[in-house]
């Protein structure tokens, strides 16, 4: 993991450089860890930037940097490719991941996958769309015909409102709650770094988290905490967690 950060911090300042040459720049697709360690080296650049994913809400972006201005969503580097969901059969964000990286293309290059109004959209980068519109014949066991998605994405996220009282807003506290499992199941999936809070990992138990704060437990999901909701007669706190669909 730390060769990885390394080498995209290095990434990074070679983009930096390199905007001071041609006035914008656009990195690929960043995961939201990614993005965590990215930003803050862009902020102190003194450029200006901005992230964009496709559409709002999106969780892996692109960053575009410039020189002069902030750059705008219409001239971000990303393409959105759909296809339409059989019915009859099901699919999940894994199988098409698979299937993209199958073709031997690179996590970067893709972005979310979302499912909407009987169709799969993902988004590319764009020197690689003819590709995958003429490779991308199958997902799992499904027949599929990739088109590129010509109108404005409108998407919201589904959420699974979880109403749990916790002793703290302690980490091991919350994880447990949201994770049905005890605090000892929830203390080796903190120590064994399962656990992340704002896309970067957290290994101390008694960490407090805040109202607003995305936490995701590998193998388990991903959550949001949302809000109190008072305390029970034992003095526990009354939480609302948004698991995310």
């Amino acid at each position: 993991m730390l060769n990885e950060t390394a080498l995209l911090i290095a990434r990074i300042n070679d983009i930096i450089a390199s905007v001071y040459e041609k006035g914008s720049a656009f990195t690929h697709f960043l995961s939201e860890s990614e993005l965590a360690v990215a930003l803050p080296i862009i902020a102190k650049s003194g450029l200006y930037y901005n992230t964009f994913g496709g559409y709002d809400q999106s969780d892996r972006k692109v960053i575009g940097i410039s020189l002069y201005d902030v750059c705008q969503p219409q001239q971000f580097p990303i393409t959105a490719l759909y296809f339409k969901l059989d019915q009859k059969k099901s699919i999940c964000h894994r199988d098409v991941l698979g299937a993209i990286m199958a073709l031997g293309i690179k996590r970067s290059f893709i972005g979310d996958i979302i499912f909407f109004d009987g169709l799969c959209c993902f988004f590319a980068v764009p020197n690689i769309c003819e590709f995958i519109i003429s490779n991308l014949t199958s997902v799992a066991d499904m027949t599929v015909e990739v088109r590129i998605y010509e109108e404005s994405i409108r998407y919201e996220r589904i959420f699974e409102r979880i109403c749990c009282s916790v002793m703290s807003m302690r980490l091991d506290c919350i994880v447990s709650a949201a994770a049905c499992c005890s605090r000892a199941e929830a203390e080796a999936k903190i120590s064994a770094a399962q656990v992340f809070v704002n896309s970067l990992s957290v290994k101390k138990k008694d960490y407090l988290l805040k109202f607003g704060d995305v936490m995701s437990i590998r193998h388990t999901g991903k959550f949001k905490i949302d809000s109190a909701m008072g305390n029970t007669k034992k003095g526990r706190i009354k939480l609302m967690i948004f698991k995310y669909i």
